[in-house]
């Protein structure tokens, strides 16, 4: 796990859009979704759960 995958998580936390989240980190929107998508993959949990609202982090 790099510095800027926990950038990207804390971002979204944050902003609770993947949108919003994207243009503040200056991506794209596949870009940072691609990114989460890994970081879930490398912690083997989905962390956040997703709608059309945005998204917010899952609860274990």
């Amino acid at each position: 796990m790099d510095t800027k995958s926990l950038e990207y998580f804390i971002a979204l936390y944050r902003c609770k859009n993947m949108h919003k989240a994207a243009e503040d980190l200056f991506l794209t929107q596949q870009g940072l979704s691609q990114a989460v998508t890994r970081l879930e993959k490398e912690c083997g949990a989905q962390l956040f759960e997703r709608g059309p609202h945005g998204g917010c982090l899952k609860e274990v």
